[in-house]
């Protein structure tokens, strides 16, 4: 039975020791919802791209060739080609410079003759109402990339922290989980050798049958409890491998008797905390980056609601005959009763105030949070010291019970209980230790400083 649960057992390291950054860091690579946001992400990045494209120089080519035949011989051939190249500018105007050419022959009944074109222009043109300064379509869209992009990397941010916070309690819930399989199994060995000295002890007539009775049963409920505890650590490891989308998973080989350490980090205060996730906690800036889009949307609804009035200038020439031209226009439109625009600016100042409602709220319970969790992580964290002294204790105390059963000077009901009382406060110590890393996984993914830190930066890898 012993060998069977030693084999068992073996299974629980992993081929390396990679520790707990070396996993979230895979868990990052790996981890097939992070590579979806790592995607999504460089989608967007594209999509803001080709907005901004708007706010650069602009070339249009273009070039067309007919011909056409009619009664009494006539006919026509022509070729053209324009070259068009804009520049937005930042008031909203539009600076245009073109050049065209052209030539065309026609054929009356056998006479022929060319005509060629070749001019050049410039225009200005500038709206003064509607489509003004931050009026602009193409600012307007521009804008609008550059704030969807900043809402898209808070909101990825708070899916990588969320598999971060997943992973990290995984993994130190696992860690727990394996070291009590092997306690188990020391236990069982344990147990067998007192099975063994009481099947001597009796041959000997220096014990009785109850004993080895008792010392049998203890011994059976001690493997029954190494399997359950290999089954939830079986179970567990299945999560983990599912986290980390691997089939393998490195955990830290631990000596026989190993107690976690006690915590002595000291943790900062809750304001400092909260100033810190003031400025990276996803939830907030994502309600931030809405309240910023949002506003950019209501003024560019204000300008586009009023009427157009837009002036042009332009300066031509003739490239062939010489001379020039000079010109200006004016453009007025209103639309009545505007209806459409005017909803539309009545909607968006609506979406802006209910986001600026979101942040506030984002940020009174991302305080609350902290507040909780930091209270919680201390509270954790005694309880923890506390275990693992207590821990500590009932292990000598074992020892001595242990001695004291082997030379007849303690009863089997003081051993078998000092057992136990020894598994579970060691037991009691390693799930402590979980709860706390549990917290501050938690603590680290409201405060959001897990993605930078491990090396995500929203690129597929």
């Amino acid at each position: 039975m012993i060998s069977i649960v030693l084999a068992l057992s073996s299974l629980l390291a992993g081929p390396l020791e990679q520790g707990e950054e070396g996993f979230l860091r895979s868990v990052l690579r790996r981890n097939l919802e992070v590579r979806a946001e790592s995607l999504d992400l460089a989608s967007v990045r594209e999509s803001r791209v080709g907005a901004r494209s708007g706010l650069g120089p602009q070339l249009t080519l273009s070039g067309d060739a007919g011909s056409t035949f009619g009664s009494s011989d006539r006919s026509a051939q022509q070729v053209e080609g324009t070259a068009l190249a804009t520049q937005w500018v930042p008031t909203g105007g539009t600076l245009a410079g073109q050049l065209h050419g052209g030539k065309t022959r026609i054929d009356d009944a056998g006479a022929t003759r060319d005509i060629d074109t070749a001019g050049a222009q410039i225009s200005f043109t500038q709206p003064l109402l509607r489509g003004f300064g931050a009026g602009s379509s193409t600012l307007h869209t521009a804008r609008q990339a550059d704030y969807a992009l900043k809402v898209k990397i808070h909101g990825s941010r708070a899916v990588v922290l969320a598999r971060i916070q997943e992973a990290r309690t995984g993994y130190w819930k696992q860690i727990a989980l394996g070291r009590i399989v092997s306690m188990r199994l020391e236990d069982s060995a344990r147990t067998a050798r007192i099975l063994d000295a009481s099947r001597i002890r009796i041959a000997a007539g220096a014990a009785s049958e109850l004993d080895t009775i008792s010392a049998l049963a203890e011994h059976l409920q001690a493997v029954s409890n190494l399997l359950t505890a290999r089954a939830n650590e079986r179970s567990g490891l299945r999560t983990l491998l599912g986290i980390s989308d691997t089939v393998v998973l490195s955990l830290p080989t631990l000596d026989s008797g190993t107690l976690p350490p006690l915590p002595e980090d000291a943790l900062p205060d809750s304001a400092t905390l909260l100033e810190a996730a003031m400025k990276q906690a996803p939830d907030l800036a994502q309600a931030l980056a809405l309240v910023e889009k949002s506003s950019e949307e209501k003024t560019f609804r204000g300008i586009d609601r009023l009427p157009t009035f837009d002036v042009e200038g332009l300066a031509g020439t003739d490239l062939l005959e010489g001379g020039w031209v000079l010109g200006a226009k004016a453009k007025v439109e209103w639309l009545l009763p505007n209806g459409t625009n005017r909803s539309k600016y009545r909607q968006a100042l609506l979406d802006l105030h209910a986001n600026e409602v979101r942040a506030e709220a984002a940020k009174a319970e991302l305080g609350r949070q902290i507040g909780r969790i930091v209270e919680a992580i201390a509270a954790s964290r005694a309880q923890e010291r506390v275990s693992i002294r207590l821990a500590q204790v009932q292990t000598r105390k074992l020892a001595a019970s242990d001695a004291g059963w082997r030379l007849g000077r303690t009863t089997w009901t003081d051993y078998v209980a000092a057992r136990r009382d020894d598994l579970e406060a060691q037991a009691n110590a390693w799930q402590a230790l979980a709860s706390t890393k549990a917290l501050e996984a938690e603590l680290e993914a409201r405060t959001g400083t897990a993605p930078a830190r491990l090396g995500w930066m929203g690129e597929n890898e």
